[in-house]
This record gives structure tokens, sequence and C-alpha cells, in this order.
């Protein structure tokens, strides 16, 4: 099978940057991303998050 993108792709051809799922999200979705996002490099810091 050949690759669609031009990425670094998984054994499905499909590429391992899946930032590609949140385009054209409705806003309300794309606001919890960016929190889960932010939340994470917080936890990842090793700090608190109580927000």
């Amino acid at each position: 099978m050949k690759n669609k993108y031009k990425d670094d792709v998984d054994e499905n051809g499909y590429p391992l940057d899946k930032g590609y799922l949140e385009v054209g999200l409705p806003s309300i979705l794309q606001e919890s991303i960016d929190k889960m996002k932010v939340t994470n490099q917080l936890i990842k810091e090793g700090k608190q998050c109580l927000d």
C-alpha cells in the first residue's frame, strides 16, 4: 500500500500525527480539546491542575 501522507505513517498508511482529526470541529469541542492539552502538559510537568 502506498503512503497517502508525506509524514511518518503507521502500518495502515495513516499519519502518526492525528492532528488532522481536529480540523473543522465545532468550537465547543475544540475548546474542550485545547483544555485537555493544557491539562495533560501540566500533568507531564508534575504540576497540579484543579480547573
